[in-house]
């Protein structure tokens, strides 16, 4: 994807890959030490405990653990939640 791109375009694709995961048999839960997230039930859950997360919340920590090992700025991470 060329640079400069919007934030509603990157989120789309994201969408879509999303969904060919499933389609696809994928699985789409990421697993970060103790925390589990459920793409497809938009879920995240430390052992039997499910945290209350708003749609925001749960952007923010998927991008977080799909690169976890990547040092963000809080510019970059507020963009990959939605915010301005």
């Amino acid at each position: 994807m060329a640079k400069p791109f919007s934030l509603d375009e990157l989120l789309a694709r994201a969408r879509v890959q999303l969904r060919r995961r499933r389609l696809s048999g994928e699985t789409t839960v990421i697993r970060v030490g103790g925390l589990i997230l459920d793409l497809a039930s938009r879920q995240a859950r430390v052992g039997d405990t499910v945290a209350d997360l708003s749609d925001r919340e749960f952007r923010l920590l998927q991008f977080l653990m799909e690169h976890p090992t990547m040092r963000s700025s809080c510019e970059r991470a507020q963009r990959a939640s939605g915010g301005s």
